[in-house]
């Protein structure tokens, strides 16, 4: 029926049944189609309704959904798309042995990492299998039952969101009355994530309860929905806080394998991921086979003989192998679907044959609900699921990969007529089990797609990713920048300019712009007028001079507003960028391996010289000799080549003079390109540094750019101190290749497998040498730049 009809059809349906659409419950169409149900059902009436379905779309077999059949509203025994959740304990299947091991793995410590591919289950592992088994105590797979007290426990369960520390505070703070303990909960966590213990502790005392269980379902949410850093470190902070030494809690997380690598740009979640792990692996036939039968036959459905056999066959479970990884969410999709066709209390091989092979079934079923949407929700559909969706990583132009992304649906309303048209095709998504609604912190409504399996098995909107894929991640870049400019106050310095707001403009037109993007694309063209109408009030100004020398102020002013966005304006700022930015050269360096004192801080120099080589040595290069501070790098922001660091100093007017941090490999590379420049390689920083005394050391605090806290014996300053800084240099499976493996600057060649070399202390890290990912922004990394030719 949701399919079926609008909303304002459905009001007409009652009326014909001689029931008042007002007097049922209020809410979207799904609602009211449930409430039209339960009313018919009460007074014995469904036959009413069929009667009246076959007289408003007679080309469906209505009687097909009712005859012969157990009630309309029995539960069903499959979920579809989403997990199971804590009260379907009693039809989730196939996992028990690794319940057990999950409960092993917390009497063994107090953290539990459980980490798998997209859909194999950890959700519904989580949920369905661990909270009930620690509640309930039962006999596990393993003979043994969880901890004796395990009932008397708190369990608390969340997902991240855009706003992991809030969920954190709110798991502490659920039992108290107001949101503002809540409030000050997450404020003191920002500051101080050791806190987090303290908190913990107290609402055990308030509830008196013996420990914590904690489960973070989803974890990678903290870098797909996340925006922040700094809140980042901190939540990752406050969870190792939580675990490490004695403590009453124990701490379980949910992990998509593909962001497992994401995890060790976390000293906090790098000591926590040493502990022992629970890699989630496919089920077996035999698993596989007790999760198709367990559900339906504890409800009291049939299997119709060798439809199970079928299914595992072509799930692709045949003999001793078990299916590919990821199957769970397309077995039960399909299995929703059989039940959905069941013939009395009997699951049939023909009502699989209708859904389509299992791996199809999907599909299918997601282009009948598009196709049969009208063709204006068709259009906002669309455009709905490519921003439903985040690229996390597209080194693989062919296929990307992709994360679902959750969003609150008043930010996605369109300014146009339209909106209906979306209100109405979610309404119709959700009821079809392709989204899913929810609410943030705010209380708004959120969506998102149902499962990340869509992606890869409903090709058609494979081939809108694939198609659309720049202009997403344009998108996200666009939201994220929006992001840091809501939290500097709408300070301008943040709003795009030159080449990046024309590019913008042209690949997201307005029609496709919602109320945050065009709001800020509207300041950054209104920060473009107001520059260019500076300058023409200075051409004004000079109108009471000479005519000759009017004529040539006014044609020097001309070219400045025709090019205020142009070419000129750009160079006028890289001029500028260059001017302010001295260079210390350093002369060709020969190292023979005995000079090597010092092997930790000259690790790569030393290990060059040991293995005989590069010949020649260190060809002569210039290295500017401050960081670059955040007034250079704002030169590049307003010509378009940069985009704003996630720093809250970078707006300060007061910090103008201290080094741009919070920039990732990318943005630090794209800064140098803009200058013709390019990042140092480890080498040439070492380079730089050689010569100065082992025993010399910065202090660990931030201050200016030119600001001596330390000098090399080159005279480059603060390379030692300030902020860490981006090498060009990365690390590959050969220990010592980083002598030789550099980057070339590229996105497209940059991975999240590809760890860049970090070089120099900072004022919070005393550490001079590490590995990051290049495409991830720390608040600690800055910039400097070398030239070979100047």
């Amino acid at each position: 029926m949701a399919t079926r009809f609008n909303v304002e059809e459905l009001r007409l349906l009652c009326q014909r049944l001689g029931i008042d659409p007002e007097e049922l419950r209020p809410g979207p169409k799904s609602v009211l189609i449930l409430a039209l149900i339960q009313h018919l059902q009460r007074r014995d009436r469904l036959p009413d309704l069929i009667r009246a379905l076959y007289v408003e779309r007679p080309q469906i077999d209505w009687a097909f959904y009712y005859s012969d059949r157990p009630p309309v509203l029995a539960r069903p025994p499959f979920p579809g798309l989403r997990a199971f959740t804590t009260d379907e304990s009693d039809i989730y299947f196939g996992r028990r042995s690794d319940v057990a091991r999950l409960v092993q793995r917390l009497r063994e410590g107090l953290f539990v990492a459980v980490v798998g591919v997209s859909g194999s289950g950890k959700s519904s592992l989580l949920q369905a299998g661990l909270i009930p088994a620690w509640r309930d105590r039962p006999i596990l797979a393993d003979g043994t039952r969880p901890p004796e007290d395990s009932d008397a426990w708190l369990v608390s369960s969340f997902v991240p969101t855009a706003d992991p520390l809030g969920q954190l505070a709110l798991a502490f703070t659920r039992d108290l009355p107001t949101t503002r303990e809540t409030a000050d909960v997450r404020a003191h966590l920002v500051e101080a994530p050791d806190a987090a213990l303290l908190y913990a502790r107290k609402l055990l005392d308030r509830g008196r309860q013996p420990r914590l269980l904690l489960i973070l379902d989803q974890f990678e949410e903290l870098f797909t929905q996340g925006r922040e850093e700094s809140e980042r470190q901190a939540f990752t902070g406050a969870l190792a806080a939580l675990v490490e030494g004695p403590s009453p809690v124990s701490l379980v997380i949910g992990l998509r394998d593909h962001f497992f690598g994401r995890c060790f740009e976390y000293p906090a979640l790098r000591r926590l991921l040493e502990r022992p792990q629970l890699l989630l692996g496919p089920l077996s036939r035999e698993d596989f086979t007790q999760a198709i039968i367990g559900p339906a036959e504890r409800n009291g459905w049939h299997w119709e003989p060798g439809l199970v056999e079928t299914l595992l066959d072509d799930l692709g479970a045949s003999g001793a192998r078990s299916p590919e990884p990821g199957a769970l969410p397309l077995m039960a999709h399909a299995l929703r679907e059989i039940w959905n066709r069941r013939q009395g209390d009997k699951l049939t091989l023909a009502a699989y044959q209708a859904t389509g092979n299992v791996k199809e079934a999907l599909g299918r079923a997601a282009d009948r609900v598009y196709d049969d949407l009208p063709a204006d929700q068709q259009a906002v559909a669309r455009a709905l699921f490519l921003r439903l969706v985040r690229v996390v990583d597209s080194s693989d132009s062919r296929t990307g990969v992709y994360a679902r992304q959750r969003v609150a649906l008043s930010a996605l309303m369109p300014a146009d007529e339209s909106a209906a048209a979306l209100t109405a095709a979610v309404e119709t998504l959700a009821a079809e089990r392709l989204v899913t609604l929810g609410q943030d912190a705010a209380g708004r409504e959120t969506v998102e797609p149902a499962h990340e399996a869509l992606f890869s098995h409903w090709p058609r909107l494979a081939g809108w990713l694939a198609e659309n894929r720049e202009t997403i991640r344009l998108r996200q870049t666009l939201g994220e920048q929006i992001q840091a400019w809501e939290r500097s106050g709408h300070h301008a310095d943040y709003l795009y300019g030159g080449e990046q707001l024309a590019e913008t403009e042209r690949l997201l037109p307005g029609a496709t712009l919602v109320g945050p993007e065009r709001d800020f694309l509207a300041a950054s063209r209104a920060k473009r007028r107001s520059e260019i109408e500076r300058l023409e009030r200075e051409l004004a100004t000079q109108r009471q001079l000479t005519r000759r020398t009017r004529l040539f102020l006014a044609a020097v002013s001309l070219i400045a507003i025709v090019l205020a966005a142009g070419p000129l304006q750009r160079s006028y700022w890289r001029g500028r960028a260059l001017s302010g930015s001295e260079l210390t050269h350093i002369p060709a360096l020969a190292l023979p391996a005995d000079d090597c004192a010092d092997a930790e801080r000259f690790r790569a120099l030393c290990a060059t010289a040991a293995a005989g080589g590069p010949d020649g040595g260190i060809a002569p290069f210039a290295i500017e000799t401050y960081e670059v501070d955040n007034a250079r790098y704002t030169l590049c922001v307003r010509a378009g080549a940069c985009t704003t660091p996630n720093s809250p100093l970078y707006a300060d007017p007061q910090r103008v003079a201290y080094p741009v941090q919070g920039i990732n490999g990318l943005q630090a590379a794209a800064y140098c390109r803009w200058l013709g420049r390019q990042l140092p390689t480890v080498l040439q920083w070492e380079a730089a540094l050689w010569g100065t005394e082992p025993s010399a050391t910065a202090r660990h605090e931030l201050g200016p750019v030119d600001r001596v806290v330390h000098t090399a014996a080159s005279g480059a300053v603060n390379l030692l101190g300030n902020v860490s800084e981006w090498t060009r240099s990365y690390e590959t499976e050969e220990p010592r290749e980083y002598r030789t493996a550099l980057w070339d600057g590229a996105a497209v060649s940059l991975s999240f497998t590809t760890p860049l070399v970090v070089r120099g202390d900072s004022w919070l890290n005393s550490a001079t040498w590490s590995y990051f990912n290049g495409r991830v922004d720390v608040e600690t990394f800055g910039v400097r730049c070398v030239s070979v030719s100047d």
